[in-house]
């Protein structure tokens, strides 16, 4: 009965932790690909390459401080601030995926 209960014990904790970050109180998990894709890539092109519309992005050599308050801001004539379409933590990850785009040959 002792190692039923223990065996018990261990699934009931390993299903916890396989569920952690999980339920109603959980925070969404942001595709920061997705949002690029929606947001940016109709003017820089599918990982940044573009330089048609809007400045090639990969390979960037701002900061992602700088990539993150051009987002939210925008530049003025030239692309559009998304503080009021985006979340903090949405234009963060945003910045985090520009900043990881390969320099393309």
């Amino acid at each position: 009965m002792m190692r039923l209960g223990f065996a018990l014990l261990v699934l009931c904790c390993a299903g916890n932790a396989a569920g952690a970050g999980e339920g109603p109180d959980a925070a969404p998990q942001i595709n920061a690909k997705k949002l690029f894709a929606r947001h940016c890539g109709w003017c820089h092109g599918g990982f940044g390459l573009s330089a048609d519309k809007a400045p090639r992005l990969a390979g960037t050599a701002m900061t992602e401080e700088e990539v993150r308050l051009r987002i939210r801001d925008g530049v003025a004539g030239e692309m559009p601030g998304f503080a009021g379409d985006l979340s903090a933590e949405q234009v963060n990850a945003l910045a985090r995926y520009v900043k990881s785009l390969p320099t393309a040959p």
